[in-house]
């Protein structure tokens, strides 16, 4: 069984703290510059890592920074990933995907027990504040910030780009997430403490826009998707 990291980015350089980050927990790394697509990054660097259904992958983010110390890192990846019928793991989700197709939607709601997880978010190390979603456990749906998982499920779902997407970096997450949870693996929110360099804003955004109205019309039948 291998570590894997596949992270897909823009340049070839990433912040050197991540890279040392995931060296010193011991997990090989491979940064997938100049794709088409996030889904073309991913797809591409399960091959060039030549992922086998026992490793386990994390696909994340280049734009993070891991709190967690490495020790306590690997011991909750790896307590959740040998877990029975495990899917994804992620640091935040929700428990009933809606209508909306907005994850987060009902953060707004006082008493929401819907949402799950925690991500730091902030443009530094000094300004960035916490985003609590709700208690970690099960969800049906994963933020695409960090997801780790087996090659198993890797190699089980769909992970080329959807023909009706337009928008080629948007709407992975939901797209590879939702697949696991309908054929029955179950995903979860971890105890896991991130900082994402990102104010998660996506207003302006066509191409986010675009991919939510592809996925709401391929599951209009299904809503809301909940918990089994």
């Amino acid at each position: 069984m291998r570590k894997i990291v596949i992270i897909p980015s823009k340049t070839p350089a990433i912040p050197r703290s991540l890279v040392n980050y995931f060296e010193e927990a011991g997990w090989e790394l491979y940064v997938m510059d100049g794709c088409s697509s996030i889904f073309e990054a991913y797809k591409q660097g399960i091959e060039k890592a030549k992922v086998s259904a026992k490793d386990y992958v994390i696909v994340c983010h280049d734009d993070i920074h891991i709190l967690t110390n490495p020790e306590d890192f690997n011991s909750i990846i790896e307590g959740f990933l040998q877990k029975n019928k495990i899917g994804f793991v992620g640091v935040a989700g929700t428990k009933i995907f809606q209508e909306s197709c907005i994850w987060w939607d009902g953060m707004q709601h006082l008493g929401q027990r819907h949402l799950s997880g925690s991500v730091y978010h902030g443009t530094t190390l000094m300004d960035m504040q916490s985003t609590h979603y709700g208690a970690t456990g099960r969800v049906v749906a994963l933020d695409g910030v960090f997801l780790a998982c087996k090659g198993s499920t890797l190699l089980t779902i769909k992970l080329e780009k959807p023909d009706d997407f337009t928008g080629d970096w948007d709407f992975y997450d939901i797209y590879y997430t939702l697949q696991s949870h309908m054929r029955g693996l179950y995903n979860y929110t971890a105890p896991l403490q991130i900082f994402h360099r990102s104010l998660g804003e996506t207003s302006g955004k066509s191409s986010w826009h675009a991919n939510k109205e592809a996925i709401k019309a391929r599951l209009w039948t299904k809503f809301p998707i909940g918990l089994k």
